[in-house]
């Protein structure tokens, strides 16, 4: 598509051609004919086409709302999305396992001084194995700060006090670290016993 046909595409839209605001929808919801893709643009092309009759705009227009309210209950883990969504992490009341490969969870921690009075290298307070089979059914496992909720295909779900969710390929670890002293952190690692 020209510039010139793209300009007058657009002011067709604009003067109310339903067809014209669904065709420029598709441009820019997909990036089409050179255009640079712009979802909230596109969205409002099939508002307006919508908003006259035009189905296919409707239904585009549905598809896009799914795919957004899909997008911010989705939890992703090195650029993909999981299957469990937020909202099922959240109501779980206890702990989901299945599917997996590993046979249970390490975790730990310990203490480590970041200068000023306490120059002490890292103390470890101690560490516990716990195998999965022990795990399913039980109420969300508390680990310093998170809250372990399920572990499915070898990913560890878990909740932070703001029920935030998050999740971990388990065989490569997750590691968390907080002040609590001025000069001094407190750590923790949850790990795959294989």
């Amino acid at each position: 598509m020209t510039d010139e046909e793209l300009k007058n595409l657009t002011a067709r839209a604009e003067n109310g051609d339903d067809e014209a605001q669904y065709r420029l929808g598709k441009i820019y919801m997909y990036g089409m004919c050179g255009v640079r893709r712009c979802e909230k643009r596109g969205a409002g092309f099939f508002r307006l086409a919508a908003k006259q009759g035009y189905n296919l705009a409707v239904r585009e227009l549905e598809q896009y709302k799914e795919r957004v309210a899909d997008r911010s209950d989705s939890i992703r883990l090195d650029g993909k999305i999981l299957p469990l969504k937020k909202k099922e992490i959240l109501a779980m009341r206890t702990i989901v396992v299945k599917d997996n490969t590993i046979k249970g969870l390490r975790y730990g921690g310990g203490y480590r001084g970041r200068g000023g009075t306490n120059l002490s290298d890292y103390t470890e307070t101690g560490g516990r194995v716990i195998l999965l089979t022990e795990l399913e059914g039980q109420k969300p496992l508390f680990i310093e700060t998170i809250y372990i909720r399920a572990v499915v295909n070898d990913v560890v779900y878990f909740t932070n006090k703001f029920d935030s969710v998050f999740a971990f390929n388990a065989r490569k670890g997750f590691y968390c670290s907080y002040e609590v002293a001025y000069d001094t952190q407190e750590s923790y690692s949850v790990t795959a016993v294989e």
